[in-house]
């Protein structure tokens, strides 16, 4: 029923998800396994903890528009700058997987607002 929900209703621009789909949510909590990364300031703050769950669970059920990339221009136009960027992520994400899932998990938030304001902007 999520996944169902994470596409956007009749009217809206196709290229937003209504709230954050359920595999990003899921992603987005991943950063608080900092324990494997040998930092355990997670059972020392578990108030901060809770919160962050608790705002993440409110994304996943929100009406806040969010990017969806299925059906957009990609920002890089060239093939070699995709190639490169994508090969220097995946390599970033098998020599540092964790440092790599907190740092994309913090990009994806600090996109939410945008995706609004295009939301916005598209809307009118």
């Amino acid at each position: 029923m999520r996944l169902e929900k994470s596409k956007t209703e009749d009217g809206e621009p196709e290229h937003f998800f209504s709230g954050i789909p359920t595999p990003v949510g899921a992603i987005l909590i991943l950063p608080l396994t900092h324990s494997f990364m040998g930092y355990n300031w997670a059972y020392e703050n578990l108030n901060f903890v809770a919160g962050y769950i608790i705002l993440i669970s409110a994304l996943l059920v929100s009406r806040i528009p969010t990017f969806s990339i299925k059906r957009k221009q990609l920002i890089i136009k060239s093939k070699l700058g995709f190639l490169v960027i994508f090969s220097l992520i995946a390599l970033s994400m098998i020599n540092f997987l964790w440092f790599t899932i907190n740092i994309l998990a913090l990009i994806y938030l600090l996109t939410i607002p945008a995706s609004v304001l295009a939301w916005q902007k598209g809307s009118k």
